[in-house]
């Protein structure tokens, strides 16, 4: 289908140049192209052709197409083309609220090393692991594991997989919370 729609398009184009270059054909005809190219190689039995199958995810930049013919995309895009700077800054400011977060979490949270079980534990934990009896790991074992922690409590979503069980971490937990909340509610 692909292949036929750019055949169609391709003889009825009144100047072959330009839409040959144009970046939205060099999309369609790379969406479609490996798979023909794949097809006539496998006959010859020539090895390496699972390049074109990557080739092949170009098709999803076809979307790109549909956007041009709304407006309120268009508008919406624009919107955030001029919003980069700010988005950017918001970024930067989550990013070290997490790292922030995380490090006073995995602080307050860890729990003391087990070296029989060779990770941490915390000792008001009342969940144990099914088949040993033995607690379970920390879930604030290191640093980037609380990082899990840190995005999901400062995006305001809160699973509940990872939670504190000590007074510091639940003071932690709360400023996170409010943090959150402030860095996100700012227009």
């Amino acid at each position: 289908v692909f292949a036929a729609d750019y055949i169609i398009r391709l003889a009825c184009c009144p100047s072959l140049l330009p839409f040959l270059l144009h970046p939205l054909n060099i999309v369609d005809l790379v969406s479609f192209l490996p798979w023909y190219l794949t097809l006539a190689l496998a006959s010859s039995h020539v090895e390496g052709t699972s390049v074109f199958r990557v080739l092949r995810l170009l098709r999803v930049f076809r979307v790109l197409k549909l956007a041009g013919r709304y407006s309120k995309m268009t508008i919406l895009t624009q919107t955030v083309i001029k919003s980069v700077d700010m988005l950017l800054v918001l970024a930067l400011f989550m990013s070290l609220a997490v790292l922030f977060f995380s490090t006073l979490m995995w602080l307050t949270e860890r729990g003391e090393y087990d070296p029989t079980l060779q990770y941490y534990v915390r000792d008001n934990e009342v969940f144990t692991s099914s088949s040993t009896g033995q607690p379970i790991q920390s879930p604030f074992n290191s640093i980037p594991l609380a990082f899990w922690w840190s995005i999901v409590t400062l995006c305001t979503v809160g699973y509940g997989d990872a939670v504190p069980i000590t007074p510091g971490g639940k003071v932690v937990a709360m400023a996170a919370m409010i943090c959150g909340i402030l860095l996100l509610a700012p227009p």
